[in-house]
């Protein structure tokens, strides 16, 4: 028997994702896909002896990525903190750029591609969805494994700062209880 193709795999591993982490059906991406809901059956249980042309396999990927990339679109990600060497200016076309890059490598992420930031900038802070969620990701340039770690170890120092500051915000809104 024929080892299986990269494209194969590929192909198994998005419907993997399509039914795992997006939670939608077979028949929705064999729709989608242009293909018969056996078909996704057979790819996902990697069927032996099943084989169709590789350009089939890559249209599955392809679906399952663009849907993952569609959903991702929705997400609000505002960088909170960069780090940087100083050679680069924060300005809100940076933080744009740091935006769309991590937006496009969580998708990637799916795939089990390791997430890179543009040059220059070792670490950054996203918030994920609205402040009020309390959900960040701390996104660290690949590197030299200290650099890495005094990255990461910054990024978490600017997670500490913004919860106590929201903690101090809470306290100084709430009304002040009566000592009678």
């Amino acid at each position: 028997m024929k080892p299986r193709s990269a494209a194969q795999e590929a192909a198994a591993a998005a419907v993997d994702r399509w039914k795992n982490q997006l939670g939608s059906t077979e028949r929705s991406l064999a729709s989608l896909a242009n293909v018969s809901p056996s078909t996704i059956s057979k790819i996902y249980k990697r069927e032996p002896g099943y084989r169709l042309k590789d350009k089939t396999y890559n249209r599955v990927a392809d679906v399952v990525a663009q849907e993952e990339q569609r959903r991702m679109a929705y997400v609000s990600i505002p960088v909170v903190a960069l780090c940087h060497g100083g050679a680069i200016s924060c300005d809100e076309t940076t933080k744009q750029t740091v935006e769309s890059v991590v937006r496009q490598q969580l998708c990637e992420l799916l795939t089990g591609n390791r997430p890179a930031l543009p040059e220059g900038i070792t670490g950054a802070l996203i918030q994920l969805g609205p402040r009020a969620a309390g959900m960040y990701l701390v996104v660290v340039s690949p590197g030299a494994n200290e650099e890495e770690r005094l990255a990461l170890a910054h990024e978490l120092d600017h997670i500490k700062n913004r919860l106590l500051e929201d903690r101090l915000i809470d306290k100084a809104s709430r009304p002040r209880r009566s000592s009678l």
